[in-house]
């Protein structure tokens, strides 16, 4: 299954993977073709569009299992509660040129993206 993570999913650059460039730099990739710099230069302006965070499904069954081998069934129930939170944040990007851009990245490309636009 693709992992659309850090990706974008809609637009004018789809299938581009986002990845760092520098700390105040991103591309947005893809094999065969030229990157496309995304900074404060060349971005007009976006938009957050949904931000959801869900529970890490297997941080959850790994500390279930671990809490219920050392602490029965409450154990279990403690360890499978404190597992990870996973976000996935959407962001329409619209850029100088005119093109715009549906991506969808985790909490830490979300959080370079915020320092790479307010520079």
């Amino acid at each position: 299954m693709f992992n659309k993570i850090n990706t974008v999913v809609a637009g004018d650059y789809t299938g581009r993977r986002v990845r760092v460039r520098s700390k105040n730099c991103l591309l947005l990739c893809r094999a065969g073709k030229a990157p496309v710099v995304v900074d404060n230069t060349t971005v007009l302006r976006y938009d957050v569009l949904s931000r959801d965070v869900t529970k890490d499904g297997k941080s959850a069954l790994l500390r279930g299992y671990f809490g219920k081998m050392l602490f029965g069934d409450s154990g279990m129930i403690a360890g499978s509660m404190s597992a990870k939170n996973k976000s996935v944040t959407t962001v329409s990007l619209e850029f100088v040129n005119g093109d715009k851009s549906l991506i969808e990245v985790d909490g830490n490309m979300y959080k370079r993206i915020l320092r790479v636009l307010f520079k």
